[in-house]
């Protein structure tokens, strides 16, 4: 669940002159697989050659070894 202050923390965020990925990713389990959504992801992530490889590799480590699949979507911000 989100807290209302990490909310406040992303709105606040000033990136400065960096690039902001902002990554939003549906997992339902009642329509998609987990094998599923981590190709998606690999595709979508490949789709944007701009974005810094070490982001990349973060996110990709974050969806496999600490996601807890507990819910139906991912939003995931990067910089």
């Amino acid at each position: 669940m989100i807290r209302e202050a990490d909310l406040q923390e992303l709105v606040a965020f000033d990136g400065e002159e960096n690039r902001v990925l902002s990554f939003y990713l549906s997992i339902d389990p009642r329509s998609t697989t987990t094998e599923a959504y981590k190709l998606t992801l690999r595709n979508l992530l490949a789709s944007i050659p701009e974005t810094d490889a070490a982001d990349k590799t973060r996110i990709e480590r974050f969806i496999d070894l600490e996601y807890d699949r507990q819910a139906r979507s991912i939003v995931i911000f990067s910089c």
